[in-house]
């Protein structure tokens, strides 16, 4: 990574791949706008006692009409998902509950226009982030 040095990011609120650069990220903090930095090196991180597993499966994807956002779960709990444009903004919000073992979520692709999205599952255990693309 290269720092992003231009102020310090305290709690970042997202953290985005850049569509066009694959070496990208942009992070947003509340307040503070958005930054970008180049990612050099692709580091992993070991997660323990998660209640979702590593995988949140969108199909089909890209999607045209529907689409379905297929997860597991190793506890019944609230979660919540996000689905944010480029620019960080918020065109759905969904809120519902898991149960354990696989859980399947169903939502529609209208008044999304073409293009690329970024969904965030969010619960208890953490937040898994996929990309959504719409044709």
């Amino acid at each position: 990574w290269t720092n992003v040095t231009s102020y310090p990011f305290r709690q970042p609120e997202r953290v985005f791949f850049n569509p066009y650069q694959n070496n990208m990220i942009w992070v947003t903090s509340f307040g503070s706008g958005m930054k970008s930095g180049d990612m050099l090196e692709v580091v992993g991180i070991v997660e323990n006692n998660s209640s979702l597993k590593n995988v949140i499966e969108i199909y089909p994807n890209p999607a045209s009409n529907n689409f379905k956002i297929k997860f597991t779960s190793s506890r019944n709990g609230n979660n919540l998902i996000e689905i944010s444009n480029a620019l960080g903004q918020n065109v759905l919000v969904k809120n519902f509950s898991s149960t354990i073992g696989e859980n399947i979520c169903s939502f529609t692709t209208n008044g999304l226009p073409k293009g690329i999205y970024f969904l965030s599952l969010k619960s208890d255990a953490g937040i898994k982030c996929a990309k959504l693309i719409v044709e």
